[in-house]
């Protein structure tokens, strides 16, 4: 039997992870984390997907995204496979990579979508890997509160929406 099919939405947000097979890592090194960057940026450009914070940790990955055309299964497929794919051919292996499909929570309203970028931030924290999530070189707080430089595959727009009586200086501090 098959499984039921995602309820995707145009213009929802998202909060989606993804560990690897027998929580395995999926991140060998730093070639394999920049790649998987690569083909972020190529894969969201491609279906037209907002990414709003993301962290990639050893056996895991957390990323929010926002999809205006509705299409998250679609580019998670494309992002996910084409990342398996290369990690399967640069570590000589076969087989699946990601344990499952990808886990999805949409994000309702604006405190939960605070909550779920909190999470995904303080994820290396909790993981006892820094002390602070600005220190976490693979996650995109430090660009996200201005520390370091804003990477192109990375959308900071929400947070004048969250803070509106701010200017974007402002909602970084």
């Amino acid at each position: 039997m098959g499984r039921d099919p995602r309820l995707l939405v145009c213009g929802a947000t998202y909060h989606v992870m993804n560990r690897g097979n027998r929580k395995s890592p999926i991140f060998e090194d730093d070639r394999d984390r920049r790649r998987f960057l690569r083909l972020l940026v190529e894969t969201k450009d491609t279906y037209g997907v907002d990414m709003l914070a993301g962290c990639q940790m050893g056996n895991h990955f957390h990323a929010v995204v926002n999809t205006p055309n509705g299409n998250l299964s679609d580019f998670m497929e494309q992002w996910q496979g084409r990342f398996a794919k290369y990690s399967n051919w640069r570590h000589d292996r076969v087989g699946h990579l990601f344990q499952d499909r990808f886990r999805v929570v949409a994000i309702e309203h604006d405190i939960h979508l605070l909550i779920a970028l909190c999470y995904v931030f303080l994820n290396p924290v909790s993981a006892g890997l820094v002390t602070k999530p600005e220190d976490y070189r693979w996650s995109t707080y430090a660009a996200t509160i201005g520390l370091a430089p804003l990477p192109r595959y990375l959308s900071i727009d929400w947070l004048l929406s969250l803070f509106p009586d701010e200017d974007l200086k402002a909602a970084q501090r």
